[in-house]
């Protein structure tokens, strides 16, 4: 989603817009991403795999108008919840 969004127009440069977080590690999780390859492995939790997803959809939902709801991240959650 991160490396999608630069090709949509409002790419994420930085973590440091997410500035507003209430956890101040997922700014850091966020700033490996940003720099991250597709290959590249990141040792993150489920937990904080669900957050960024939905940190990232806000974002999405923000620069997005009619972004709407995705109905796959329900199920999205429930693999993540079971890995």
């Amino acid at each position: 989603m991160i490396k999608l969004s630069q090709y949509l127009g409002f790419g994420i440069s930085s973590a440091y817009e997410f500035s507003h977080l209430q956890r101040p590690e997922m700014i850091d999780i966020l700033e490996k991403l940003i720099v991250a390859n597709y290959n590249s492995e990141l040792p993150i939790t489920n937990s904080e795999r669900r957050e960024v997803m939905d940190i990232l959809l806000g974002f999405y939902a923000i620069h997005i108008d009619s972004f709407g709801e995705i109905k796959s991240i329900k199920i999205l959650k429930t693999v993540l919840s079971t890995l």
